[in-house]
């Protein structure tokens, strides 16, 4: 029976460490990439029907029930009503200065 050798850990450099922690990260990282691109497509499909369900007065709360969509989402999509690409990049706010004490 041949017994394997053990790797000490002053044998094991540092791109190795990297290495194994990649690919162990890899299976989960390309699953979930893959699962946010099918959620992008299911919101640019699920956007106009979600503000054609609030023209036909379905409440707010049953949307998000059914969709698992924030109310806030939901105003968003209804209240602009047309079909954008989900998240689009946030303006940056200014900072305002107050005068006085509060």
């Amino acid at each position: 029976m041949t017994r394997m050798t053990e790797i000490t850990p002053e044998e094991v450099t540092p791109e190795q460490i990297r290495e194994a922690a990649e690919s162990k990260i890899k299976p989960l990282g390309a699953e979930r990439l893959k699962l946010l691109k099918r959620l992008d497509t299911i919101d640019r499909e699920l956007r106009p029907l979600v503000a054609s369900a609030r023209r036909a007065e379905v409440s707010f709360r049953r949307v998000t029930e059914l969709t698992g969509l924030s109310a806030n989402t939901v105003k968003k999509w209804v209240d602009t009503g047309t079909v954008q690409e989900p998240n689009p990049p946030r303006a940056k706010r200014r900072a305002v200065r107050r005068s006085g004490p509060r």
